[in-house]
């Protein structure tokens, strides 16, 4: 598995697993539900997002962020976030 991505927001978030599912990328969202774990202490500073693929399709998905990124006009950043 390799990171690809530490998204700015939900919002991202959503938007890159729905172009990585139409592509057919299969991804897992690191600390997606650790939050509601610990209902006091909510914000992604805290239990930062990380989206990961397994090795085969990270160039793919790497393709898709990026295309994703340009066309809102955010720079692609380092996986490591």
């Amino acid at each position: 598995m390799k990171k690809v991505r530490v998204p700015s927001g939900e919002g991202e978030l959503l938007v890159l697993g729905g172009l990585l599912e139409a592509a057919g990328i299969r991804y897992f969202v690191q600390n997606e539900n650790v939050a509601s774990l610990y209902p006091g202490l909510q914000g992604d500073s805290l239990w930062g997002k990380a989206i990961w693929v397994s090795d085969e399709d990270e160039g793919r998905a790497k393709d898709v962020i990026r295309d994703y990124l340009e066309k809102v006009g955010d720079e692609p950043e380092d996986a490591a976030g």
